[in-house]
């Protein structure tokens, strides 16, 4: 037969007969099962109905290590395992325990071993020992300094621990300033005796104190003020009480500082703000020694200010007011004077200013901490009122083209005494205009014109007044005369006058005319005239049934050419020379001469000699021509 055994723990064994031995070397549960197979091969299979329980107790336990003498130590235990008892060995020799977490008070200071032994339900047994685990010591505290006196501050010290025993250190250096741990160092900045006290503190209560002192020589002392809060400008008295001080520099945190011999000084704040004083102390060695002040100084301050853009209102009109004000805090109530007896409690308020006069607005605010501020503008208000204006038009209302007008403002009010016209505008509304004050304006063009007249007074307002009555402009008629055949001409001119129209409003026409010889026409064609050697101007005027008219005037010229000639001798002999003298006259200037000699020659001189080569019987003649045309033959 071969036995195999499985262990339940990963090992098994291989035998032909028992017993089996196996050492188990973890806890556990196992499950252990056996197999029998016989020399034919065949097998068969059992697994141990309970299984098997392997326990392994582990003993650990805690407290701390190092305590005061007569300090009782809490120890706890850490151990695994199940249904466990104790037995504690403190190394004193003074008492055991078997409970799991016993306390235990160590009498006198030494290192200590302490063992826990336990065993579990199933008997397993197990045990630690920690060889002097615990220590009870009284620890001693020491130290060193770098420094220990100053002939003036500041001082910067170094300390190192060299304290024996304990877990901890507090350092306190005598200026109300402590610190921790081993080795601090320490900024000593106001002169005087200084105990600097090191505190070792071991495990429990017990502690240790080691002190030593530190000199720092320079003035010293104190300040203090008063108020220390208000309304800007605030007044601050301060008052120092020092010991071997010689002068003082007073710094009162605004910008500003003070060098003095006195103790006592006074400052004005004008500024909000918070302020922090401080004073350096100044011996005869020349230490200083700065002493901040205790007390935070709480300047407020209000400040009214305010604009407004218009300063002159003409009658009545609306004053907006931006109010700009400052303030170190909430600003709690506007007071608004308008100085017309009306106010307001508006932040930036809108005034109607409808009384004439000067005024001057003012604005006064307080601020949560009671700070009041006043402003008055700088800048008045002045209501004035405009002038009240009308026209006067001279000489008429209604007239003709080319119609020409004087204007005059009329005043019909104005306040004198505060005010008067500085300038005018007028448009006669026909597109012109004019600044003058009394204005020549002419129509040029027919129509209904209204003019209006803008005035503006020496305060700024202005007062526009349009006329009620219109300015008509009527078109004149527009005539010409015409001369048939012309103009000019000679003696005994025969010309029909007729009066042309150019243009005509389509009204009724009266004719005058004067045709320069002593005769007159109301007619608009009048009858044929014969003029003699002359000038005649002839005047047309023509008037519509608005009075309106035209003239026009024109000359009629009328020429006299008269030709003449003169010569001795009448009777000569052939191949004799006569000559002949031109006599002949004109009302213009002759502009061509024709001699007819009689015996074929001719010429166009103005006086010739001519030669009749043959006998005969000769009659001369001379043909003259005027600028006008004019001619004569003599």
């Amino acid at each position: 037969k071969i036995w195999q055994l499985d262990y339940g723990d990963g090992f098994k064994d291989t035998l032909s007969a028992g017993p089996f031995n196996h050492s188990y070397t973890t806890s556990g549960i196992y499950n252990i099962k056996l197999k029998i197979i016989d020399s034919s091969g065949c097998f068969d299979t059992v697994t141990i109905a309970r299984p098997l329980l392997i326990t392994k107790p582990i003993a650990q336990f805690s407290a701390v290590d190092s305590v005061c003498p007569s300090t009782t130590v809490r120890f706890s235990q850490l151990s695994s395992g199940v249904g466990l008892s104790y037995l504690w060995d403190f190394g004193d020799s003074t008492a055991t325990s078997t409970g799991p977490n016993p306390n235990h008070t160590y009498v006198s200071p030494g290192n200590y071993t302490v063992k826990l032994n336990i065993k579990d339900q199933y008997g397993c047994l197990d045990s630690i020992i920690k060889l002097d685990f615990l220590k009870t010591v009284t620890p001693t505290a020491d130290f060193a300094m770098s420094d220990s006196e100053a002939t003036c501050p500041p001082l910067v010290v170094q300390f190192t621990d060299s304290s024996i025993g304990g877990v901890s250190r507090i350092w306190d250096f005598g200026d109300s300033t402590t610190a921790i741990g081993l080795n601090p160092s320490h900024f000593y900045t106001y002169p005087g005796t200084y105990v600097v006290k090191l505190t070792t503190r071991g495990h429990g209560t017990c502690t240790s104190i080691k002190e030593k002192t530190i000199l720092i020589k320079g003035p010293r002392g104190t300040f203090n003020y008063t108020p220390i809060q208000g309304c800007a400008p605030v007044d601050i008295d301060f008052t120092a009480n020092t010991l071997n001080t010689a002068s003082y520099i007073w710094d009162f945190n605004g910008g500003t500082t003070t060098n003095t011999t006195d103790s006592t000084i006074s400052h004005i704040y004008t500024q909000s703000g918070t302020y922090i004083p401080k004073m350096i102390l100044i011996d005869t060695s020349g230490c200083k020694v700065p002493i901040i002040g205790i007390d935070t100084i709480v300047i407020n301050n209000a400040e009214a200010h305010f604009t407004f853009v218009n300063k002159s209102i003409c009658d009545a009109g609306f004053i907006f007011f931006n109010n700009t004000s400052f303030s170190s805090n909430l600003i709690t109530s506007y007071n608004w004077n308008f100085g017309d007896g009306s106010f307001s409690t508006s932040v930036s308020p809108i005034h109607v200013y409808t009384t004439k006069g000067v005024y001057h607005p003012i604005l006064t605010i307080t601020n949560q901490s009671g700070c009041v501020s006043a402003d008055t503008a700088v800048a008045t208000i002045k209501v004035a009122v405009s002038p009240r204006i009308g026209i006067l038009v001279t000489p008429y209302v209604n007239g003709c083209i080319s119609l020409t007008d004087t204007f005059k403002g009329q005043l019909i009010f104005n306040d004198t005494s505060t005010d008067s016209i500085i300038s005018y505008k007028w448009d006669f509304g026909d597109g012109a205009s004019s600044t003058a004050k009394n204005p020549v304006h002419v129509y040029n063009t027919a129509g209904l014109f209204t003019p209006s007249l803008t005035v503006k007074g020496q305060a700024g307002c202005t007062s526009t007044y349009t006329s009620t009555e219109q300015v008509k402009v009527v078109p004149s008629p527009q005539i010409d005369i015409l001369l048939s055949p012309s103009a000019n001409g000679c003696t005994s001119l025969t010309d029909t006058i007729k009066g042309q129209i150019i243009f005509n409003d389509t009204s009724a026409l009266t004719w005058n005319w004067d045709l320069g010889n002593g005769v007159t026409s109301t007619l608009q064609d009048p009858p044929v005239q014969t003029y003699t050697k002359g000038i005649y101007p002839i005047n047309l005027k023509v008037t519509n049934s608005s009075g309106c008219a035209d003239t026009a005037t024109k000359k009629v010229i009328v020429n006299e050419t008269v030709a003449g000639f003169t010569f001795v001798n009448k009777l000569i002999c052939d191949n004799d020379t006569i000559v002949f003298v031109n006599t002949s006259t004109s009302t213009d200037s002759i502009v061509s001469y024709n001699w007819d000699f009689g015996d074929g020659a001719t010429s166009t001189e103005k006086s010739i000699a001519h030669i009749y080569a043959t006998a005969g019987l000769f009659t001369p003649s001379l043909t003259i021509v005027g600028l006008a045309g004019c001619t004569s033959t003599y």
